[in-house]
């Protein structure tokens, strides 16, 4: 990530005036501006306004899903093989979203993490088809991430 432009606190209430500023969170304030797009970032986590590339995955293993990279995140299957997600670094009441690319046909064998619920208890499948996407969601609350997916694409 590109270096940022540090706002101070007198800085954002002259420009977001009926905005309240909690300075503990205000510390690292940055504006990051980059391939013309720009992006607003607190302590350096959670960048919302892009996607975060996770780049492909042809072998089994696990795939970690940092949401310090971002909330929404893009991931490229090429295997049928089993594969993990994990995930780190969430925010309470936030809403994640992961972007999976099938760049190869077949099913494939998905471990969610534990805390993840899925409606009436039910993991959805991926799609098998090639070149398909699936959109996976996660509110999460501080304990559980609640699952929901758009399949096929």
């Amino acid at each position: 990530m590109a270096q940022g432009l540090n706002i101070s606190k007198r800085f954002f209430s002259k420009f977001f005036p009926d905005k309240s500023v909690d300075s503990n969170k205000l510390a690292d304030q940055s504006i990051h501006i980059g391939n013309f797009d720009a992006l607003l970032q607190s302590n350096n986590q959670q960048v919302v306004g892009y996607e975060y590339d996770l780049g492909t995955f042809s072998t089994s293993g696990t795939i970690n899903i940092n949401f310090n990279s971002g909330v929404n995140q893009r991931v490229s299957i090429n295997t049928t093989s089993a594969l993990t997600f994990n995930f780190s670094n969430p925010i309470n009441a936030r809403v994640y979203l992961i972007k999976i690319i099938h760049s190869l046909a077949g099913t494939k064998s998905v471990t969610w993490p534990g805390s993840v619920k899925w409606q009436y208890e039910i993991t959805p499948i991926l799609s098998t088809t090639l070149n398909s996407v699936d959109l996976v969601s996660f509110y999460y609350d501080g304990t559980y991430y609640y699952g929901s997916s758009s399949l096929g694409y």
